[in-house]
């Protein structure tokens, strides 16, 4: 039996407000969640009838993007240093491994040669900043099959000639975030099971020496010729930056007075990784032949 048609009263013109505020407020509470430390819920783009945005914004600029910092319920402005006038990375957010990795490395030097004789220079996308902060930490990484053969060959063809420098820019960020030197070559046969997904394959020493966003503006009008003429901002993971381009990029990166970098969310990233750590424990795979046929595919 069909539902009974109640169609007299209503006039189809009194919803339009009421849509109007619903648009509103779900408007409202998408830029709540954004401003909110960690990324927004994946169902917050639900119903929206779009992707979600390609711009990604970093914990420690999301107040500054959206609330001036007033958003934050903790009281705690992650907009990183400056607000209280203190010169970046000063500590506002230590945490005892950061301590422990600027004691050993030094971070952003003051003097840095820029003028390469030999060396080849890299860009390297990242899919998440949480990659980034292992990279730091464990001073590895892991590109993908391709990537890794590409960096492994220029790397084994400088055979300490010269530096393999990477330039990390995570996809979306708007900034580069830093930048390392390849230290080893590739090692094909072994995972490190740090990374944000699964499926990287292999890994190699990097060791980092700068670590500050530089915004893209500081750097799009290096443009690549072996790239379509493409500004170096526009570039795709192990593009190769040619030599002379490279020496430019460098020099703006060291030069580049910094007021917020990813140690500003260091320990945001280090809670982050201790809990999917307990997750990761609270799924330790069955043995084998108690695995169900799907679960032992995909470990092929």
């Amino acid at each position: 039996m069909a539902p009974p048609q109640h169609h007299h009263h209503h006039h189809p013109h009194h919803h339009h407000p009421h849509q109007q505020q619903m648009h509103l407020h779900s408007a409202q509470s998408l830029v709540q969640q954004m401003t909110m430390q960690g990324p927004p819920p994946p169902q917050s783009y639900q119903n929206h009838g779009s992707t979600p945005p390609t711009r990604w914004v970093a914990p420690r600029s999301r107040n500054l993007c959206y609330g001036g910092g007033s958003l934050d319920s903790s009281g705690s402005s992650n907009g990183g240093p400056g607000g209280g006038g203190l010169p970046p990375d000063s500590g506002l957010d230590s945490h005892p491994v950061l301590e422990k990795l600027r004691a050993s490395n030094a971070y952003n030097p003051q003097e840095f040669d820029c003028s390469l004789k030999h060396g080849r220079v890299f860009i390297i996308k990242s899919y998440s900043e949480d990659d980034i902060h292992r990279s730091i930490k464990y001073s590895i990484w892991c590109s993908t099959e391709h990537g890794n053969k590409r960096l492994d060959s220029a790397f084994r063809t400088m055979s300490s000639k010269g530096p393999v420098y990477l330039l990390y820019s995570v996809n979306g960020s708007g900034h580069f975030c830093g930048v390392a030197e390849m230290r080893s070559p590739v090692d094909y046969g072994t995972s490190a099971g740090v990374w944000a997904q699964d499926k990287w394959k292999g890994k190699f020493d990097v060791h980092w020496l700068f670590v500050k966003d530089v915004p893209n503006s500081q750097l799009r009008h290096i443009r690549l010729e072996n790239n379509d003429n493409k500004p170096v901002t526009n570039s795709r993971d192990t593009q190769e930056v040619p030599l002379e381009k490279a020496k430019q990029v460098l020099k703006i990166i060291a030069q580049y007075k910094h007021t917020t970098s990813i140690f500003d969310d260091f320990s945001h990233y280090e809670k982050k990784q201790e809990e999917e750590e307990v997750v990761k424990q609270s799924y330790e795979p069955a043995p084998i032949q108690n695995r169900s046929r799907i679960d032992q595919d995909r470990q092929k």
